[in-house]
């Protein structure tokens, strides 16, 4: 497995670029996540606005006793409940949904040589979608874009499949110490104290787990 940061002609690694990420440390290795965006964060505001749309559904429940009748007798209360559980169990689960949040973070644990992938919510809880231990990655790389105005990413390319996943984007400047890091806190415990070595070769520099 190596890591490597994907190179194109004709763009500087010293670009300026606002960094979008942050990173700070843990008892068992580091995290990583987009940075906040102060109050019009959009992935604050995605959940906001999610959680809202699912408490107004349960109001809405009382909608549903003043529509006219769609058929008589008995059969109408049976729809009229049928409907009502269904806005109760659709505010849940967008509300459920919601507080899992929209901002990507990743965890980097160094005791237990794993990539946990999840999201975070507003008030900072995690919540874990996939785990993947360092034998099952098969590269973990930057991506510049030839386009200065588009940011680079961190990205993982899982063996199982050949699937590659994007991280997090940010600057290429603050991606790559991150990417260094990545690579150091992977390795086995006797080889944390190996400098980085940072090969080119043709498009690519690569950043060696061994």
């Amino acid at each position: 497995m190596n890591a490597q940061a994907l190179m194109f002609p004709g763009v500087a690694g010293g670009q300026k670029q606002t960094s979008q990420v942050r990173v700070w440390d843990t008892h068992w290795g580091f995290s990583i996540s987009e940075k906040l965006e102060g109050r019009y964060d959009p992935a604050a505001l995605t959940e906001f606005v999610t959680k809202l749309l699912g408490m107004l559904m349960l109001p809405a429940c009382g909608i549903v006793l003043f529509l006219p009748e769609v058929v008589s007798g008995a059969g109408q209360t049976i729809v009229q409940a049928a409907m009502m559980i269904a806005f109760v169990l659709v505010g849940f689960a967008l509300y459920r949904h919601a507080d899992k949040g929209f901002r990507t973070k990743i965890q980097i644990d160094s005791s237990n040589r794993e990539i946990r992938l999840g999201t975070q919510n507003a008030k900072g809880r995690f919540h874990l979608t996939h785990t993947y231990p360092v034998d099952d990655v098969e590269s973990v790389f930057i991506a510049r874009s030839k386009d200065t105005r588009t940011k680079a990413a961190l990205k993982m390319r899982v063996k199982s499949g050949g699937q590659t996943l994007k991280l997090v984007e940010g600057s290429e400047a603050a991606l790559t110490p991150i990417l260094e890091r990545v690579v150091l806190s992977l390795r086995p415990p006797q080889m944390r104290n190996r400098k980085v070595v940072t090969k080119a070769t043709g498009g690519f520099i690569r950043m060696s787990f061994s």
